[in-house]
């Protein structure tokens, strides 16, 4: 058991503690918050259903990984730059945004109840009648261009993991 517990250790340092790849995942880039915490993003190299996705990010990375929460529009742009760098022009990707029907709002799932505030929905999105099962997703066309839209959670796309570095 103690030799199991510090091979997880270990991975998780390698992979949380340091800016490379993981064999499923592409090492994006990473930021710094007003808090000053740090924050590390990786892309999936395949696609999964949100449901694979957002589990996904939680048994590679741990507590401190969970889906994107694109809650700024300069987050936005660095991850279109990230994306744009790393030549995904045309893909799509799942992030943590739901649709809530009790409250009919947007909502952040990694964000614990945090309201979709800063918003970049593409031309005629979200849905006009969107349901639980709606999920956004990060469409990324090129440097210049992406958006979100809204998708049924059963749909498959890659997706963007956000790790929180704790220091």
């Amino acid at each position: 058991m103690t030799f199991f517990i510090t091979v997880l250790f270990i991975s998780l340092y390698y992979v949380v503690g340091q800016n490379v790849d993981h064999p499923r995942f592409e090492y994006l880039g990473s930021s710094i918050s007003d808090n000053f915490e740090e924050w590390r993003y990786y892309a999936s190299s395949f696609p999964g259903i949100w449901c694979s996705a957002i589990q996904d990010c939680i048994d590679t990375f741990g507590p401190a990984g969970h889906l994107v929460s694109i809650e700024t529009e300069e987050e936005a742009l660095w991850i279109n730059e990230w994306l744009e760098r790393r030549g995904s022009g045309g893909a799509t990707y799942w992030t943590s945004g739901i649709y809530v029907n009790i409250n009919s709002d947007w909502m952040w799932a990694s964000g614990f109840g945090k309201y979709v505030n800063f918003t970049a929905w593409n031309s005629g999105e979200p849905v006009s009648l969107p349901n639980n099962h709606h999920r956004i997703v990060l469409v990324h066309r090129n440097q210049f261009t992406s958006g979100w839209s809204a998708k049924y959670d059963s749909e498959i796309f890659r997706y963007i993991c956000e790790v929180r570095v704790r220091k």
